[in-house]
């Protein structure tokens, strides 16, 4: 699978949108748009639609670390399964990665 290079960030652009781009160069990678709505007066009644963008915002952010991750976890399981030979050590920093990509997708940290 090929896709735009990480890390990603976020941000909002000057129309209250968030913008999604590739942090080492500003590249736009997506426009998160709120809830899909084109005007305020759509958004009447739905009292969650900023989080809910935020929420999908986050979850775009974090693709390509996702990939990554996911590529690596498929080799420990790999590794501990018994197909190849045992790496020491990469479980545990596999689950530490795991939590912290975890805590953005939720955005209980400060990098999202």
């Amino acid at each position: 699978m090929s896709i735009t290079p990480g890390p990603w960030e976020m941000g909002p652009d000057e129309f209250g949108n968030l913008m999604i781009y590739r942090e080492e160069n500003g590249q736009e990678i997506a426009t998160i748009y709120p809830d899909g709505y084109e005007n305020e007066e759509m958004r009447i009644g739905d009292e969650d639609w900023e989080d809910r963008m935020d929420a999908d915002a986050r979850l775009i952010v974090a693709a390509p670390e996702m990939v990554d991750l996911l590529d690596d976890a498929l080799l420990e399981l790999s590794l501990a399964s018994g197909i190849l030979e045992p790496n020491n050590g990469h479980i545990e920093a596999l689950i530490e990665r795991i939590n912290k990509l975890f805590q953005r997708l939720k955005g209980e940290d400060d990098h999202a």
